[in-house]
């Protein structure tokens, strides 16, 4: 497991969440992964409270580590599939813990680049974490 930045994502595509987690590693470490709105809505204010529950999507580092071991994110990362309402929505229903970091994709600035892929996806991520001092 890596021992990167914590980082959870929410998206709509199991495959991409795992390739982009794979290609962030070792830097940034994707602990958690929600793949629909409802489990976001449900999963991430716990895990940013401290109740680090594991991922609903049995994805993210998270999901292979004890309850005891687990780890809360940095950040959040939400994909281009996550309507602006949606991470809007998410945000405030997380509260407000401002140690935590919340970052947007769209999909007009991925298909600006050729995308959506995970190679292109972990470009602009990396481009915004840095820019962030994460």
């Amino acid at each position: 497991m890596s021992s990167g930045i914590p980082l959870a994502v929410c998206g709509r595509h199991a495959d991409i969440a795992k390739a982009v987690g794979e290609k962030l590693s070792p830097e940034y470490d994707i602990v958690h992964v929600c793949l629909t709105h409802e489990a976001a809505l449900q999963e991430l204010p716990a895990i940013l409270r401290g109740d680090l529950v594991g991922p609903s999507s049995g994805i993210g580092t998270n999901a292979e580590r004890d309850a005891a071991e687990r780890i809360a994110p940095t950040a959040v990362l939400m994909g281009g599939g996550v309507t602006m309402e949606e991470f809007q929505e998410l945000k405030e229903k997380a509260g407000g813990n401002e140690d935590v970091k919340w970052f947007k994709l769209t999909m007009e600035r991925l298909k600006e680049l050729g995308g959506p892929s995970p190679d292109i996806i972990v470009t602009v991520w990396r481009e915004i974490l840095k820019d962030a001092g994460l």
